[in-house]
């Protein structure tokens, strides 16, 4: 990523409890979102997730990377039940969630 971009960026965190019995949840105790959000447009540049997996993590961030939050969460959200099959995924639905409200608080 150009370090320029960062300029007019922000970063945004979220969390939320993970599932009980997971393999995650063994490992960590909350699932993380981290966002790099441009602020004149809300569009997600970049993003990570607390997984196990480096394929889990490309495959979220792939469906997150591009979407503005101007367009609310509803559809991204909707878009992670229907693709992404994985226990705890509720957990991350929230943690977007708590991201996208805390960066319509900062504003």
């Amino acid at each position: 990523m150009d370090s320029k971009f960062y300029k007019n960026t922000v970063l945004v965190t979220g969390f939320a409890e993970l599932p009980k019995g997971t393999a995650l949840k063994d490992k960590y105790s909350k699932a993380g979102v981290v966002l790099v959000i441009e602020k004149s447009s809300s569009e997600i540049k970049d993003a990570s997730f607390t997984v196990i997996t480096d394929i889990t993590n490309n495959y979220l961030k792939e469906i997150v990377v591009g979407y503005r939050f101007s367009d609310g969460v509803d559809k991204l959200i909707e878009e992670i039940y229907n693709r992404v099959k994985i226990p705890s995924v509720s957990a991350f639905c929230q943690a977007l969630k708590s991201c996208y409200d805390k960066y319509y608080d900062s504003f």
